[in-house]
């Protein structure tokens, strides 16, 4: 526990468009956005435990997932493994109308957000490699 086993990069890129903005942009581009928009967070509590969440509207249904991923986790894990979950939910959503067009992950960590766009040896890399893998459906 604790340490995270790296993996020879195979130069693997994430298969769709990442873009970071400001908050006032991001809140702008929710609005207006169009398809299906998934909402994540991740965070670790004062008792060690992590856990991520992750909220999407099916239709005007609001729903939602939570993780507890438990101990020797840190919040960047947690915020990562919501946009892995973000992308397995993505997936499961196009399957039941295929006529969304567009999905947006709207996550609040830069450093996660900048991790899953390659699979280079850094922290993060396991999920990273899942991320890349689960998107490439999308491409």
């Amino acid at each position: 526990e604790g340490c995270e086993i790296g993996d020879i990069s195979k130069d693997r890129q994430f298969p769709g468009s990442i873009t970071i903005s400001d908050k006032e942009v991001a809140i702008e581009q929710e609005i207006t956005q169009s398809g299906l928009i998934i909402w994540t967070d991740g965070s670790k509590r004062e008792s060690e435990t992590a856990g991520s969440g992750i909220a999407w509207k099916r239709g005007p249904r609001w729903l939602g997932k939570g993780l507890a991923l438990g101990k020797g986790k840190e919040a960047f894990d947690a915020e990562l493994q919501a946009i892995f979950e973000a992308l397995l939910i993505a997936q499961k959503e196009y399957r039941i109308n295929t006529l969304i067009s567009e999905i947006t992950i709207f996550s609040d960590s830069q450093r996660a957000i900048k991790r899953v766009k390659n699979d280079k040896p850094r922290p993060g890399q396991a999920l990273a490699i899942q991320a890349i893998a689960e998107a490439t459906w999308l491409a």
